[in-house]
This record gives structure tokens, sequence and C-alpha cells, in this order.
């Protein structure tokens, strides 16, 4: 659709009510996720680095100089894995979990920041994974707790 003076207001609103969905939607998401890990694991330290939203300029100057950093995985599970590959008897070291959510039908929403920590993230062994679903989050957890 084509944005006009007449359907801009209407297009705006829309876009706007469908954001605030998708984002009610991974919120949701995650505190399910958030659940079903400490009842399912209830040893492991599994957190959520609040650094989503929006905010002022004062206050994102201020988040930037305590540390926060964007594009920081919306949970990360910290403990660590050892796997070995019995074909080539190599070890893997894994540090931690950490896993993105994103709304249902938004897995490719992922934002450069998102994708850059990431792969520093991996590069510095911790497992990756992105989802757009309950149950493949909680493959995803319940894949690297029983390596």
């Amino acid at each position: 659709m084509n944005l006009t003076p007449d359907n801009q207001t209407e297009l705006l609103a829309e876009y706007r009510k469908q954001g605030k969905k998708s984002r009610h939607e991974e919120e949701n998401l995650q505190i399910r996720l958030m659940d079903w890990i400490r009842f399912r694991y209830p040893k492991v330290l599994a957190i959520h680095v609040p650094n989503g939203g929006k905010r002022s300029a004062s206050e994102g100057y201020r988040f930037k100089k305590l540390g926060v950093v964007p594009g920081v995985p919306d949970i990360l599970v910290i403990r660590s894995r050892a796997v070995i590959n019995l074909q080539t008897k190599q070890f893997t070291t894994y540090h931690g979990l950490a896993i993105e959510l994103k709304a249902p039908g938004r897995i490719k929403n992922v934002s450069v920041y998102q994708n850059e920590v990431m792969k520093k993230l991996t590069e510095e062994g911790w497992k990756c994974h992105v989802c757009d679903s309950y149950e493949s989050a909680k493959q995803a957890v319940d894949l690297y707790l029983n390596l």
C-alpha cells in the first residue's frame, strides 16, 4: 500500500499496534520460558538483561556508561558444558547458552547489534540460538543442558 497524506495516520497507527503486539508476544514467550527453566532446572542460573525498550537520551547515555550493550540476547543460561565428538575424539566446551527470542513469525528480525553480539559470544565459546516459539526455545535449553 502506498503512503499518502490520507492514509499515513492510519498506517502509522496500524504499524505501532503490530509492534506493540509483537513486543507483548515476545514478552509473554520469555515469561513462559523463564518459568519453565526455573521449574525444570532449579539449580541453573538463567537471567534476562533488561537492555531493551525505549529510553530518553539522558537515560540512554547513563545506561551506556553503566555498561549496557545493545544486542545482548534475551536469555543467558550461565552453565558451561563439554561435548566430545565420538568420531573425531575432540572436545568442544561451551561457556553458556544465549537465546534471542522473537515473536512468532519474526525470526528473521534479528538486528545488526544482535547478530554482532551473538557472533562475539560464539567466538567466546557460547552456544547461541534465535527462537520464535516456546517449543523451539525449550528444545534449545533441553539440548544444551543435557549435553
